[in-house]
């Protein structure tokens, strides 16, 4: 279904093995690129907002996809300019600044079964069955994915087909605009790592295996849903992006996940603005597009406090 390209691009980015988290992305304008860029982004209106406070300060809201491929490059001019003209750049969790090693302790405090139990103790048989079966397809063995919780098996065997079809955190936005960033502008996180993942380990054992359930259903489909997803982004498409959103927040079995990771996320973000407003620093704030749309996006709720919010 649309809605699991979408929580993919969600979650996805943290787990990507340590080398892509690492490796060279595309290069930022004003830097040789290692290859011809392919068609970016259409010429607008993008999946990008200023924020003028009602009682001063300036803001840039940027929708990201934090998975992509090359032909999210080069970025449009809009972008590119409203980074220059920033003083702070804010992401939702510095993945590049934390060291690889923190990150693989988080997960496993976070994501792995550490009681002694395995996978197959905490689902239905037929869903283990189906796990087995479509890690096989994506080349993986179940020695590994025998040790985590429900949910970061899903995200990890979303992970790696996504991987294959060259779809991977070295091409998400934020990830480029950090690289542009580092030394130059400081860098201040919404949430960070840790919070992330705590949120992501705080569904229930039910929840995690509904999520796990409907993401062996449509793995088949991810690569080929999360290419329209991009092409959506480049389209600067809001429609297309709350079509995702409605599939996840009326779903019986997701609409826990959509408060989780987007709604209560979006509500403390919105804090989050309104203080870099008082800050007096213009700030360059990134945050996954699915963050921007509809009545719960940081947009709109930035706009019922009073703020004049234009989108370009």
């Amino acid at each position: 279904m649309l809605r699991n390209a979408l929580l993919a691009l969600t979650l996805a980015a943290l787990l990507a093995p340590a080398g892509a988290l690492h490796a060279e992305g595309p290069a930022p304008a004003g830097k040789a690129a290692a290859k011809p860029a392919k068609a970016g982004a259409a010429s607008g209106p993008h999946f990008l907002w200023t924020v003028k406070g009602k009682e001063g300060g300036e803001l840039t809201l940027l929708g990201s996809v934090h998975l992509g491929d090359p032909s999210l490059y080069p970025l449009p001019a809009a972008m590119e300019k409203r980074f220059e003209a920033a003083e702070v750049v804010a992401v939702e969790a510095d993945v590049d600044g934390v060291d690889p090693a923190t990150t693989q302790s988080l997960l496993l405090s976070e994501g792995m079964l550490t009681d002694g139990s395995s996978l197959s103790d905490h689902l239905p048989p037929e869903t283990y069955s189906a796990v087995t079966q479509s890690a096989a397809k994506a080349g993986m063995t179940m020695l590994a994915l025998d040790r985590m919780k429900p949910w970061l098996a899903a995200v990890t065997l979303m992970g790696v087909v996504l991987q294959k079809a060259g779809i991977t955190g070295k091409y998400g936005v934020e990830r480029y605009f950090l690289k542009k960033a580092r030394g130059e502008k400081p860098i201040v996180e919404l949430e960070g790592v840790l919070a992330q993942l705590k949120l992501f380990a705080s569904f229930d054992e039910k929840e995690q295996a509904a999520f796990l359930s409907y993401t062996l259903e449509d793995l088949s489909l991810l690569t080929e849903e999360t290419q329209k997803l991009l092409a959506a982004w480049k389209a600067g498409d809001l429609a297309y992006m709350v079509k995702l959103l409605d599939e996840i927040r009326e779903g019986e079995d997701t609409r826990a996940i959509y408060d989780v990771l987007f709604l209560h996320r979006n509500e403390r973000m919105t804090e989050k603005l309104d203080g870099y407003l008082k800050s007096g620093k213009r700030h360059f704030v990134i945050v996954g597009a699915a963050h921007l749309v509809g009545d719960d996006g940081l947009p709109s709720m930035m706009k019922k406090r009073g703020h004049t919010v234009t989108r370009h």
